[in-house]
Parts: C-alpha cells; structure tokens; sequence
C-alpha cells in the first residue's frame, strides 16, 4: 500500500508540474545504460546485457584514472557469467546475480593483494581448493554458502589481483553444509578458470562506457514506478591559456538512483558529477548550520536550486553542493524531505561565482527528465560497436583467411562447430562466436565418475 501511495503521489506532482519535466528532447535512437525495475532480489534495479556486455574493471579507482592521480589505465575484461546480469557496477568493482539461480557474483580489481593474506582467511585448510600457483588461489565458505577466488594479473603490477566471490543462498537455502562442499567447489573452480582463461588484460583510454552511451536511466524513487532520464550533457572548461575545451559527461558508477560520472577534459583536469535522489542532502545540513552559506539559484526552466560552495581562500570554489527539493512528504516515518542531489567536485576546475555554478547547474538538469516507464520511448539497442570489437576480443577471432579444419584433423579435446563447422579447443568457436555444444555426462578420466559440469565433482580433474 505505502508504495502505492508513494507512487500515486509522484506521479500527480509529475502531471501538475511540481516536479520539472526538465528537458524533453531526449533522442530515441539514443544508447543508454538502463536500470529496469524489479521485485525478486534485494536491490531495486538490473542493468540488461545490452548496456553491460562484459565486465571491464580498473584496479585503481576512478579518482586516480580521472583526476591528477592519473595512473596507467589498466583494465580487465572478460565476459558475464552465463545467465548473470548486472545490478551495479563502480571503476574498480561490479555486482551480478543469476535470477534463476539466485547466485550472485562480484568481482573486484586491486593493485595488491598476497595469495597468503587471502588464504588466510578460509578457517579450514580443506576447503582450501587452489594454494596460489599458476597464479590463482581459491577457498569456500560451506556455512556462509559463499565461494572466493583471487586471479594474479601482473600485467598490471606484481600485486596485482582479480578477487571473484560467489555467494550461493538462492539453490543453497535447505541443502546441508556437506552438500553445499561441491556444489561451491565446483562453482570456484569453473569461474577462476573461466575468468583466468579468458580474461584480457589492456590499456584502455577511457572507460568502458566513455562514447559508447548518449545517457542514463535510473529509478527516480526507491518505492514510485517513475524513472529519471539523463542525456549525458556536455560541458566547456576555460584554460588559463584562453582555450576552450568541451566534454561530455560518461558513466563510472551506476548504483539504483546513484550515479556518477566524469568530464574529462585533458591535462589532469576533470569534474566528477555525482547526482543522486535520496532523502538526504548534504545542503540542507549546511544551510542548519549557517543559513548564509547556502544560496537558492533559478535555473531556466524555473527549478531552485539550493547550492553550497565550499569555497577557498581566493573566493572561488572546486566542489560544490546542490539539491532541488522533490517532495516535502515523501512518506517516510523519518525523512519526509526527497531531493534531487548534484554535486561537482573539480579536479584543476574552479567555480569563480554562484552565477558560473549555476551555468554549469543548468545545462546538466536541462539534460534531465523524468518519465513513466511504461510511456518510455526509448528501446534496449544492441551492444555498441566499440564493445562488440572487445567482446570479440575476449572470445578470440579466427585469421583471416583460415580454412576450417576438415572432421578428421579433429583431435582430442577439440570440438566442431554445429554453426560453421570449425575446429575450437576453448568455450566458443574462434570462427563465429557459438557457443560449444553440451554433449551431456561425461566420465572423468582419473576416478571414473559420472558428472555433467565442466569439473569432477569427485576429484575436481577438468572436463576432457
């Protein structure tokens, strides 16, 4: 009922005009990442594949990729789990679930990280499933029905480590700790040595998402059926030098009504925008302390503003606060105050004036808007081009000019492809991308036992 409610009255401020319908020339050819509403997990919203292909994570975090800490930008690619979407993802981390399945994976790039100090958190050396060499480590947790691996990348640096966790509550909720043993076990070994055989390693000059999306999409409110629409907006720095330079705003983080993005404009200089819609602000709290601090701003489409400048010793100011009051009844026992939150945080970018915060202020909300998702003009487009050519490249591309192998050059552990008749020794065919057929049980060449995942579930020998 609360969530009707709460709906219901959204929904009548978007019809009357309470809430601005900010900018309403949004493109429907356009590509966004896209959060669609759901009900059977416990977060509020799922990235489909289209808009999070593959995972494609930095060990350095996004300030020292974006901002004057530059380091070399390293990532790791590699593809999804089968039947795993994304639910959110940072820089340095993302989340996925199988909805079917209820398992839920995560995966996080460090720059350093020792075998032995990950080995030593598993409370008992037999679940112990890899020690560490040929660069991969991994351990179960049977109780905590969780799995955990760590995959050495010394491309990166010598420390450098992928930490994968497989959380298994969904298929595990009324099976035995003994039962649980291999089914995590099973689970650990495919994914790090999917992941470790698969997995590029590369420099890449942005992030993933940098021109491959013109926007986001996100939930407007943890409870309400109305969702935000962002078109990534672009803005212009002013040098010293009297150059101008423009950026557009691209995604680094995407958490329910949470996101977080980058101008950057080269030369170590960068805004991170972080825009959010929750029922805390941090302007409010500012204003409760000293009302002379805070400043209201009218933007152009008749929306205010209220805007805190952290300003330093010249009167200028490089991170700035703002908040536009959504609703003064939100619904909640507590918090009876929603806000629309968008804060700039410049990296050798300075705001000389409330008037020059305000500019910037309203190009960003005039790329904004909010809609019914069921009235959403904008449909899942397919994987951008520059991420298909990735995806292509984690799965392998056959030279050019290759003839297939006749059936009779086929040698043990290799495959033909059903598609194009092939020859491939990995998951999927180097020739068209299909995946490899499953021929059903296999016998395990070193105990004899019957088993049907990619592992022994006896002895854990590889699946021939």
């Amino acid at each position: 009922m609360k969530r009707k409610l709460i709906s219901l009255f959204l929904a009548i401020l978007f019809v009357f005009g309470s809430i601005p319908a900010f900018a309403e020339n949004a493109s429907p050819e356009n590509v966004y990442l896209r959060q669609l509403p759901q009900n059977t997990y416990i977060n509020t919203a799922l990235i489909p594949e289209e808009c999070y292909p593959m995972v494609c994570i930095s060990p350095y975090a996004s300030y020292s990729l974006y901002e004057s800490y530059r380091k070399d930008p390293w990532f790791i690619l590699f593809n999804l789990p089968e039947g795993a979407i994304a639910t959110e993802f940072d820089t340095d981390a993302c989340h996925l679930v199988d909805m079917d399945s209820q398992i839920q994976y995560s995966y996080q790039a460090t720059d350093d990280y020792s075998y032995e100090s990950f080995l030593n958190k598993c409370e008992n050396d037999e679940y112990i499933i890899f020690d560490g060499e040929g660069k991969k480590a991994a351990y179960i947790d049977p109780e905590g029905k969780r799995a955990y691996g760590l995959i050495g990348v010394p491309e990166i640096t010598k420390g450098a480590k992928l930490y994968i966790s497989i959380y298994m509550d969904g298929i595990n909720r009324n099976v035995s700790t003994e039962k649980r043993v291999p089914l995590l076990t099973e689970a650990i070994q495919n994914e790090v040595n999917r992941v470790q055989g698969e997995m590029v390693v590369k420099l890449m000059d942005h992030y993933w998402t940098y021109g491959n999306y013109s926007g986001v999409k996100m939930l407007s409110f943890e409870y309400s059926d109305l969702m935000l629409s962002i078109d990534f907006p672009e803005l212009a720095c002013n040098f010293k030098d009297g150059s101008t330079v423009t950026a557009r705003m691209f995604a680094t983080k995407l958490d329910g009504y949470d996101l977080t993005g980058y101008f950057d404009f080269g030369s170590n200089s960068s805004i991170k925008a972080e825009i959010s819609m929750e029922t805390y602000s941090y302007v409010p709290y500012k204003k409760s302390e000293d009302p002379s601090q805070v400043q209201t701003v009218t933007l152009s489409d008749g929306s205010e503003f209220e805007v805190y400048m952290n300003t330093l010793s010249d009167g200028s100011a490089s991170l700035v606060y703002s908040s536009f009051l959504i609703s003064d009844n939100a619904g909640y026992s507590s918090d009876q105050n929603y806000y629309l939150n968008i804060n700039l945080d410049g990296e050798n970018i300075r705001w000389n004036s409330i008037d020059d915060v305000a500019a910037d202020l309203d190009i960003i909300v005039q790329s904004m808007r909010f809609i019914d998702p069921d009235k959403d003009p904008y449909q899942p487009a397919a994987i951008p081009a520059a991420l298909s050519d990735l995806k292509n490249e984690i799965q392998g591309t056959a030279p050019a000019g290759k003839e297939d192998a006749p059936a009779s050059e086929v040698k043990d552990g290799s495959w033909v492809c059903d598609s194009c008749q092939a020859v491939n020794n990995g998951k999927f065919c180097t020739n068209c991308g299909s995946p490899k057929p499953d021929n059903g049980p296999w016998v395990c060449p070193n105990c004899s036992s019957e088993n049907t995942g990619n592992f022994c579930s006896n002895c854990g020998t590889p699946k021939p």
